[in-house]
């Protein structure tokens, strides 16, 4: 799995799969599913929840196990997940997140023409 198989798979859930919604709020992106009323799911989470019908209830944005049953890099998963938060913490060394991911992210949801 890598970074354009999670985006095509996003884009998947979004357009094909009912009851999810989603925004960006403080930067964020944030999916909603009805059958969760009150968890937030990352793009990775979702994708994760989508793959195996599994949410993950912590306040992960990583989904770390996408990286271990589905063989997700770690590195792209953070790119992935920093992509999502518009996060610079890498600014310090002279890196900030991948705006090409972000803009995948955001084509895939609609939110980008």
């Amino acid at each position: 799995m890598n970074i354009d198989e999670v985006i095509r798979l996003l884009t998947w859930i979004v357009t094909n799969r009912q009851g999810w919604t989603f925004a960006v709020d403080d930067g964020c992106i944030h999916l909603y599913n009805v059958a969760f009323e009150k968890t937030i799911f990352s793009p990775l989470t979702a994708v994760y929840y989508d793959l195996t019908g599994r949410a993950i209830h912590r306040g992960s944005y990583w989904a770390e196990e996408l990286c271990w049953e589905f063989g997700l890099k770690w590195q792209d998963a953070l790119v992935i997940s920093h992509a999502s938060t518009s996060c610079n913490c890498d600014s310090v060394v002279g890196r900030g997140y991948c705006q090409k991911t972000r803009d995948k992210m955001l084509l895939a949801l609609g939110l980008l023409k």
